[in-house]
């Protein structure tokens, strides 16, 4: 087994040099799982329960410092929590675990809620985004307020320049499309896509999010990136492979020790 190892570790250094090499080709932006919203109270009228209507900078305003939210209307930020949904009488499940306590929501009718942010891409050619969406209902309180089999739509446009909810040249836009959930449940879908930043002026510009369809719908989990590639987001998935490698590796370590010590 000896002559197995210099192939072996070889092909171990170059994987995680590609990996290293990879990772450094985006610069992580932003990185927001809202879990920790700053003072935030319940404000429902009418019993739900589990709704701050506050604007979503109030809660993550600075997180990290220097970003800021702008909205329009009444996006709210929603406590999930099992036992804390709608009134403290019931729960949302949550079967993939994704959301843990809070998560954004928003309207497509009624109101255009709409939400910003600003990015400095610098000299990158792409803002790549990572986020889970997932269509919201319930089953009280005057529910369910979703039409049946209403499938959410988010969009996300790219503008030029920074500040509120963006009124410089669109750059680019995509569309991510979720599923129906069924009532009291989240059914999280995740996207992660490039948005193409290469005609900005500066590199200064603004993500609007705006859920086209659906009647309502949540998103959670936004991490925001530049970088050369479109859809990278500084993450690099482990291949498949490489445990195997650093098992055999570990097994010839032990292996030679034994023998050593005969």
């Amino acid at each position: 087994m000896k002559f197995l190892a210099a192939p072996l570790i070889g092909v171990l250094v170059s994987t995680l040099g590609f990996a290293a090499s990879a990772n450094a080709a985006a610069v992580v932006l932003y990185d927001q799982d809202f879990e920790n919203p700053v003072g935030w109270t319940d404000q429902t009228a009418g019993g739900l329960g589990d709704l701050s209507r506050s604007p979503v900078n109030d809660h993550y305003g600075n997180q990290p410092p220097g970003f800021l939210f702008a909205n329009s209307f009444t996006v709210e930020t929603i406590k999930v929590t099992e036992g804390d949904a709608f009134d403290h009488i019931g729960s949302y499940q949550d079967p993939g675990n994704v959301a843990g306590n809070f998560v954004i929501g928003m309207l497509s009718n009624v109101q255009n809620d709409l939400l910003g942010l600003t990015f400095d891409v610098g000299s990158f050619d792409f803002l790549n985004v990572r986020i889970d969406i997932s269509s919201l209902d319930l089953d009280c309180c005057g529910g369910p307020f979703v039409a049946q089999d209403a499938i959410p739509i988010f969009r996300f446009t790219l503008l030029d320049g920074e500040g509120g909810l963006g009124s410089g040249t669109i750059l680019d836009t995509h569309d991510l499309v979720g599923t129906a959930s069924a009532i009291n449940v989240l059914d999280f879908t995740q996207g992660q896509f490039g948005l193409d930043a290469s005609a900005s002026d500066d590199g200064l510009v603004t993500l609007r999010m705006d859920l086209l369809q659906g009647g309502y719908a949540v998103f959670d989990n936004l991490r925001i990136a530049s970088s050369n590639t479109e859809g990278d987001v500084g993450e690099v998935p482990v291949p498949g492979v490489l445990p195997l490698m650093l098992g055999a590796v570990a097994a010839f370590g032990f292996a030679q020790r034994r023998n050593r010590s005969k």
